[in-house]
């Protein structure tokens, strides 16, 4: 298992590092179009994987004290 772990990892960053290279062969107006677009889609990937990981937190009883009404 811990090896399947280590292989995706690395070939999720070399698939990502392939993906930013791409990026830089394209003309220059179309990267200019496309960064607005890129970073959206970052900022989105990063705040949904911190609400997630809020969301469990919350479903698992660690932050139910967040929510509970003063007595």
């Amino acid at each position: 298992m811990l090896f399947w772990i280590i292989f995706f990892c690395l070939v999720g960053g070399a698939g990502g590092v392939v993906a930013a290279a791409s990026v830089l062969v394209l003309r220059e107006e179309l990267r200019k179009s496309l960064l607005p677009l890129l970073l959206s889609y970052a900022t989105g990937t990063l705040l949904g994987a911190a609400f997630l990981g809020c969301f469990q937190r919350v479903w698992s009883g660690r932050l139910r004290w967040l929510f509970q009404r003063p007595s």
